[in-house]
């Protein structure tokens, strides 16, 4: 998911899986007015803890990334960057409701 690029602010979501099969879910934060604001957020679940959220939510863990954006579907077009931010924390709160553990990383 992605917000607007016409706007001042730009935002994205991703969600994937690493070289380690970790899960990752990837905000991105672009004020193309002030670069100093940029910054990218990553959420980071272990591999050992992906199949405890894969049964929780009775999908293949190849799948999981598909199961949880699809949980945050039905995004307003365009999307604003503010709701690419909630939409980031409604995936955190998807990965606690489903009992597994993440770390947040700033880059």
């Amino acid at each position: 998911m992605e917000s607007d690029d016409d706007l001042e602010i730009w935002s994205s979501l991703e969600i994937g899986f690493d070289y380690r099969d970790a899960l990752i879910v990837r905000l991105d934060f672009v004020d193309y007015d002030d670069h100093t604001r940029d910054n990218v957020l990553y959420a980071v679940v272990d591999a050992d803890e992906v199949p405890i959220m894969a049964d929780r939510l009775h999908v293949p863990t190849a799948d999981l990334p598909k199961a949880i954006a699809e949980r945050c579907a039905g995004h307003p077009v365009p999307v604003p960057p503010s709701y690419v931010r909630s939409a980031f924390k409604e995936v955190l709160d998807c990965i606690i409701d489903c009992g597994a553990r993440y770390r947040l990383r700033e880059a």
